[in-house]
């Protein structure tokens, strides 16, 4: 056996045993693909909300700074400044809870609901009810 097989035996089988793992191992194949996270009602509402109030404060921000730059004078100025920031904010925090309802609200294939349809809303209104 050479010399430096001997010295440096224990690295060799270190090496063996890695290759043995790394090779026996499952492959991508073999695994099970990962299944998509699904959100919970409660979920969704919850960042919903917490994305509103993040952006409601930025809104609100934004018009405090345009009044101490005096760009807004009136409380006409006011609303006009701060009506479409809120709307986008309310629309953009509340997104996924739209989305929600699109995809899952059950109905028939004339888009009509039945009680299931009564039921899952209500699964929205105690999760705003509950919230954090």
């Amino acid at each position: 056996m050479p010399e430096d097989i001997k010295k440096n035996w224990h690295l060799y089988a270190v090496i063996g045993v890695l290759a043995w793992f790394v090779l026996s191992g499952k492959k991508d194949s073999d695994k099970e693909p990962a299944k998509p996270k699904v959100k919970t009602v409660q979920k969704i509402v919850d960042e919903s909300m917490e994305s509103y109030r993040s952006n409601i404060a930025d809104a609100f921000g934004e018009t405090a700074v345009n009044i101490l730059e005096g760009k807004v004078k009136t409380g006409k100025q006011l609303w006009e400044d701060l009506s479409p920031k809120t709307t986008k904010a309310r629309e953009s925090a509340f997104a996924g809870v739209d989305e929600l309802i699109e995809k899952s609200l059950p109905r028939n294939d004339k888009d009509e609901l039945g009680e299931e349809a009564s039921s899952f809303i209500d699964s929205i209104s105690q999760a705003f009810k509950k919230g954090k």
